[in-house]
């Protein structure tokens, strides 16, 4: 019994110093990310999630451990990690944190995201110049189920509300949901996402292996590891049943301002063309003027919008009031002086709305 006791402890010692190594490794390849393609607060939440792991591990009780395999978050990070090391991953702006969300009133009633301030997705960013939202899963196939029950959410159920959260956002919608499976799928789940949710395999690669390197004294590179994405199934759900949606966005937010103001205001100068050079202080108006209104004017069917930075940074650029190509045709040294660290963002979702345009 002391024999087979020692040998569990000098297994766990084991376990756990690989676990640490892995973390180190993975610090290094968060300290590489390119501060062009992601946001430096995206890194230090990595980083703090990445040492969250490490002192686990190093108060991790052997003494008191079983056989059991340790249980760490780090195939989920590694994984978060992969992706943003991929050449068309860009503009990384949100990575491990959940995305508030602005929903309208008559979205509240439909959206099964009614009930949520927030959703959560592993990473918002660009991928091949389109905004898209990443979802990460590093767990075993066999345990990923389709529906739910009492001890766990189904993956349609998860990714169906992700799906409402998107189509229901008032602030700028995602071309897409990427869904990452770094430990494969089976094919009944595989099946159901395709024929259920219209999924598809991403029509981009990525590379099917993370290779680790060790130098010797030599100098020679030898150790080449091969990495653990072989059986990685990447998945792409496009919004192209809600473009109509993208498109008449303009004319909901006109009619909005027009309905917050009771009969008695309307015939005031009112003017909801937020289009203009001024179009902050023209948004800033409205709201001063919605301000002074008592709320017993105001009727159940009027539609309040709570703007979050998103948002308001689409309203002030002139994405969705039919400024994008004019915002495109200015020069970049203007743009990222007006827009600073939010440059890249804006830019794709300029061209993401102009290839809504050019479609209809």
């Amino acid at each position: 019994m002391r024999n087979q006791g020692n040998r569990e402890r000098r297994s766990m010692e084991a376990e756990v110093e690989a676990a640490k190594k892995r973390c180190r490794e993975l610090i290094e390849k968060i300290d590489c990310l390119d501060v062009a393609t992601i946001k430096s607060n995206c890194k230090h939440t990595l980083l703090k999630l990445v040492q969250s792991e490490f002192s686990f591990l190093s108060r991790f009780p052997i003494h008191l451990a079983s056989s059991q395999p340790l249980s760490v978050n780090l195939g989920h990070l590694e994984a978060i990690v992969y992706i943003l090391q991929q050449p068309f991953i860009t503009a990384v702006s949100r990575v491990c944190k959940p995305l508030p969300l602005s929903l309208s009133s008559k979205h509240k009633t439909l959206s099964a995201a009614a009930s949520l301030n927030s959703i959560h997705v592993h990473i918002v960013c660009n991928l091949n110049k389109n905004p898209v939202w990443v979802i990460v899963s590093d767990r075993n196939p066999n345990y990923i189920t389709w529906h739910s029950n009492n001890k766990t959410k189904g993956l349609k159920s998860r990714i169906q509300q992700v799906l409402d959260a998107a189509k229901s956002t008032n602030t700028l919608r995602p071309y897409s949901i990427i869904l990452f499976f770094s430990n494969g799928l089976t094919i009944f789940n595989h099946q159901k996402l395709k024929d259920e949710l219209g999924a598809s395999k991403l029509a981009l690669e990525f590379s099917d292996s993370d290779f680790d390197f060790a130098e010797e004294t030599e100098g020679e590179w030898v150790h080449v590891i091969p990495g653990m994405y072989k059986e990685a199934c990447v998945l792409e759900i496009k919004f192209d049943h809600v473009v109509n949606n993208v498109i008449s966005s303009e004319h909901e937010v006109k009619d909005s301002f027009l309905n917050v103001f009771p009969p008695e205001h309307q015939g005031e100068n009112v003017n909801p063309n937020l289009g203009s050079s001024n179009s902050f202080s023209a948004l800033l108006s409205q709201m001063k003027k919605v301000e002074s209104t008592k709320m017993e004017d105001f009727s159940h069917d009027d539609d309040f919008i709570n703007f979050d930075t998103t948002a308001l940074i689409a309203i002030v650029s002139g994405i969705s009031n039919g400024c994008a190509e004019e915002l495109l045709n200015k020069p970049e040294v203007e743009l990222r002086h007006r827009f600073k660290g939010n440059y890249d963002f804006v830019i794709a979702q300029v061209k993401f709305s102009l290839k809504l345009c050019s479609s209809h």
